[in-house]
C-alpha cells in the first residue's frame, strides 16, 4: 500500500500523525480478532508450518518505510483504467525504506528528512540506526527506526502483546483527535534509554572507530541478541573484516 499525507495548508508536515497511524497499525495487526481467527485455520498451518517459522508460529506481520519529500500527482493510465498515482524519487524511497524492513528486522524506518520533521518529543521515540545511500536518493541520509515493542524473542508482532498507541475519549474509546505532539507525556512510554548505546555504535561505525562500534554493538546485544539493526551493522563490519575499508565515506548502500 502506499499512504500519503500531505503537508497542512499553512506548511506543517504531518509527520507526527503519519507515525502514529503506522504505530497503531502494528497493534491493530497484533490484537485483530480476525487475523486471530484466521491464522488458527488448519490450512493456514499447512502453508506456514510453524516449525519453519522464525517464532514457531505464523504471525502476521507488515514494515512501513516513511519518507518526507515531494511527487507527481495525478491520474494515470487509459481510457479502461485509471489509477489515482504518486511518482517521483522520493515515492521510490519509500518503497526502498519498506523492502528493508526486512533487512533491519525492525517494523518502521524512516528517512533523515522525515526523522528531522517530527516533534521533538517523537524524536526520542525513534532510533539512529545507519547511515545509507539508496539509488532514489542523491545524498547518503541517517535510517531512523522507531521504537516499537518485542517480546523476549525479538518478536514484534507476537499477539500478546499490547501498546499504548491510542488516543481514548473520556468513554474510553479510540477518537484518534488528541495532539500527537507528546505534550500531554503520552510518548514517554516509547521513549528508550537503550536507544542512547545503541546510537552511540553508529556513530562511532560512521566516524570509522569500528572497533568501538563493536564493542557498544557487544554491550547492546547483550540484553537484547535479537536486534535487527544491531545484528545488520555487526554483521556488516564483519564482513568487511572488522575495521573500516580505506576510503570509508561512513555508509553502505541499501
Amino acid at each position: 500500500f502506499l499512504c500519503v499525507w500531505k503537508d497542512a495548508k499553512d506548511g506543517t508536515p504531518q509527520c507526527d500523525k503519519a507515525l502514529e497511524a503506522y504505530r497503531q497499525a502494528v497493534q491493530k495487526i497484533r490484537s485483530s480478532s480476525k487475523l486471530t481467527r484466521l491464522i488458527a485455520r488448519p490450512d493456514i498451518a499447512k502453508i506456514f508450518p510453524p516449525k519453519e517459522r522464525e517464532f514457531g508460529t505464523y504471525l502476521p506481520a507488515m514494515g512501513f518505510g516513511l519518507h518526507h519529500g515531494t511527487s507527481v500527482e495525478g491520474a494515470i493510465g487509459t481510457s479502461l483504467k485509471m489509477d489515482a498515482a504518486y511518482l517521483g524519487a522520493d515515492v521510490d524511497l519509500a518503497d526502498v525504506l519498506e523492502m528493508n524492513t526486512k533487512e533491519y528486522k525492525t517494523p518502521i524506518l524512516m528517512t533523515e528528512a522525515f526523522y528531522n520533521q517530527l516533534s521533538e518529543s517523537v524524536q526520542k521515540t525513534c532510533r539512529k540506526v545507519d547511515r545509507v545511500l539508496a539509488s532514489a536518493s542523491p545524498e547518503p541520509f541517517y535510517l531512523y527506526a522507531a521504537n516499537v515493542a518485542a517480546d523476549d524473542a525479538g518478536s514484534y508482532f507476537n499477539r500478546d502483546i499490547v501498546e499504548d498507541v491510542f488516543v481514548l475519549d473520556d468513554q474510553g474509546l479510540e477518537d484518534g483527535k488528541a495532539d500527537a505532539s507528546g505534550a500531554d507525556g503520552r510518548w514517554d512510554a516509547l521513549v528508550d534509554p537503550w536507544n542512547d548505546e545503541f546510537e552511540a555504535a553508529v556513530d562511532a561505525y560512521v566516524a570509522g572507530d569500528w572497533a568501538a562500534a563493536s564493542k557498544s554493538l557487544r554491550s547492546c546485544l547483550s540484553t537484547r541478541p535479537w536486534d535487527g539493526p544491531a545484528l545488520k551493522l555487526q554483521a556488516f563490519m564483519q564482513a568487511e573484516g572488522g575495521s573500516a575499508p580505506r576510503g570509508w565515506k561512513g555508509y553502505q548502500e541499501l
